[in-house]
């Protein structure tokens, strides 16, 4: 969705302070400044949708980047090779966003994208991510258990990282080590050991889970499981009497165990370490603002036999053994209880 012309917020821009401080106040999570062909764009991802906020000319493009550049600590002669950064940005309350800075050479120039992160950001409660009592018990029920792997499921910018957060902080007592590895750190928890990775250096989620591993930690989260390596760590971690916690890209809670199987990961050593797979979405409110929607997959023993018996796996055979509420089935629900308008939830869980 774009605004007209004439109802854009910025009619000029010298300082990319300005947007970002904006983009903050109206709760964005994403920028994006993008050359066109004949122009330069800006815009905002807003509750899940990008809204432009300002069009100019071409030559402004090549000052707002080497702006960014340069509160980034990045090159700013090198324009043909993507690079990746951090702006720590002053906002209200004496709080700092953390920024995370991606630019990408395209025809017309360099792109550059950044995630505004909060780290001093509420940390919700089970009820405030939209957990209804029944998952609430579950989840709970769940990372109560000694050992053992959890995954959130779900695209980019879907509240994975989120709901870790909340269950993260429902375990958070003096009498566990809770460590984290995160690209980056969205929010800071006291008491929990947080470590950005750092490729520059090499400082892989895959070399630092190694070594937290060695730290006599109680609890695991692993920002993200991307390749076998990672993978194999925390389902080794979760087998030898850790809790861990981590996300995983992927459509639904049972594309997850085909994502990983793909990694080369074999069935058996996942679902032995395997407690449970949250699948969710956030929906636009008829309102303001999003509300999450999630698809609970315990992996009992009806899973297991159903995972390690069957080559291709798919929701009518699962359904079979384990019913559950699928993300498309808990969408519906919040139109009908008119939280959602149906036109939303076709846009984010279409009807397979």
């Amino acid at each position: 969705m774009s605004l007209p012309q004439e109802s854009l917020p910025f009619t000029s821009i010298d300082q990319v302070s300005s947007v970002i401080a904006y983009a903050f106040e109206h709760r964005a999570s994403d920028l994006h400044f993008e050359p066109a062909e004949t122009n330069y764009h800006i815009r905002m991802r807003q509750d899940g949708l990008l809204q432009s906020l300002f069009v100019g000319e071409r030559s402004l493009g090549l000052r707002l980047n080497t702006q960014l550049k340069v509160l980034a600590d990045l090159d700013i002669a090198e324009q043909r090779a993507p690079q990746d950064g951090r702006i720590h940005f002053p906002v209200a309350d004496s709080r700092h966003l953390s920024i995370r800075v991606s630019t990408c050479p395209t025809i017309y120039g360099e792109k550059i994208v950044l995630r505004l992160l909060d780290p001093k950001a509420h940390v919700r409660t089970f009820a405030e991510l939209g957990l209804d009592a029944a998952q609430t018990t579950l989840l709970e029920k769940t990372i109560a258990l000694p050992n053992g792997l959890i995954l959130v499921s779900g695209p980019s910018g879907s509240g994975k990282t989120t709901t870790l957060y909340s269950a993260l902080n429902s375990l958070n007592h003096r009498t566990r080590n809770i460590s984290t590895i995160e690209d980056p750190v969205e929010i800071t928890l006291p008491g929990v050991n947080q470590v950005p990775v750092f490729s520059r250096i090499d400082l892989s989620f895959a070399r630092v889970l190694r070594s937290l591993i060695r730290q006599d930690p109680d609890v695991l989260m692993i920002g993200e499981i991307r390749d076998r390596e990672t993978a194999e760590i925390a389902i080794q971690a979760a087998q030898t009497g850790h809790l861990v916690l981590s996300t995983i890209h992927s459509s639904s809670a049972l594309e997850a165990i085909n994502r990983l199987a793909h990694m080369g990961v074999p069935r058996y050593d996942l679902l032995s370490a395997l407690r449970l797979i949250i699948a969710q979405r956030l929906l636009r409110t008829t309102t303001t603002g999003r509300v999450g929607v999630f698809e609970f997959l315990p992996i009992n023993a009806a899973v297991r036999e159903y995972v390690l018996t069957t080559n291709y796996l798919s929701y009518p055979g699962l359904l079979n053994k384990q019913p559950l509420t699928t993300l498309r089935e808990a969408a519906l629900a919040k139109v009908r209880e008119k939280v959602v308008s149906q036109t939303e939830a076709d846009r984010v869980v279409p009807a397979e």
